[in-house]
């Protein structure tokens, strides 16, 4: 919570906020801590599984201000999962 820094995201798509994202999408924290929480939770429930499904990570789309869309972009959150995570096999945009 300590680098939660909070930024305006549009939720267009939902009536209603039930992820509570406007409270905690992943956009408003630190991306090498949300990186590195999901990797020691992989390692902690990782079973015989060959993929595992990360959803709601690369949401920076949904940033209202440009200035924020343009400090975290698409493409490099991507690339940080890759590095960070693990080799991407698949994106699905809904």
């Amino acid at each position: 919570m300590a680098t939660k820094r909070d930024k305006n995201i549009s939720l267009t798509t939902q009536v209603r906020d039930e992820f509570n994202e406007a409270e905690f999408s992943p956009v408003h924290y630190d991306q090498g801590l949300v990186h590195a929480l999901i990797s020691e939770k992989i390692a902690e429930k990782r079973s015989n599984q060959k993929f595992v499904i990360i959803e709601g990570l690369c949401n920076s789309t949904k940033l209202l201000d440009e200035s924020d869309r343009l400090e975290l972009r698409l493409m490099d959150e991507f690339m940080c999962v890759e590095q960070h995570v693990g080799e991407v096999q698949a994106i699905i945009g809904l």
